[in-house]
């Protein structure tokens, strides 16, 4: 049952930005990587991303939003990597389930799709 409700989700729309207290120079990256995601220049955002957690390497919200990004340039591997080291900064499980199984998805990697631990209440 989950599983199904898992895979149902995986084409849902990703949920809204986590605000998380972050650095301030890391906070302004992240601001000009959205303002660049918007205008549809994901290279800048990704970039600049990056950036943000060079400046604070514990920006969960940072690595998640990259991720996602890698997932929408076909880097499904990039984007298990960030997704990863979201959850190992603390950005909620929950909200990870659906991103990491799209992105072993794309990989091809249905074992993993399988795997991926379902939050409570997403087969609700």
């Amino acid at each position: 049952m989950r599983t199904a409700a898992l895979a149902l989700a995986i084409h849902a729309v990703p949920a809204p930005a986590l605000a998380v207290a972050v650095d301030s120079e890391s906070a302004r990256f992240q601001e000009d990587a959205r303002r660049l995601e918007k205008t549809g220049d994901l290279d800048g955002a990704a970039i600049q991303l990056k950036n943000a957690i060079r400046a604070d390497r514990a920006n969960a919200q940072a690595r998640f939003e990259l991720a996602q990004i890698h997932l929408r340039r076909g880097d499904p591997a990039a984007a298990v990597k960030e997704l990863r080291a979201a959850r190992e900064a603390g950005f909620d499980a929950g909200r990870l389930a659906v991103p990491l199984a799209r992105a072993h998805l794309q990989a091809g990697e249905h074992a993993e799709v399988l795997a991926v631990e379902v939050p409570a209440g997403l087969d609700a």
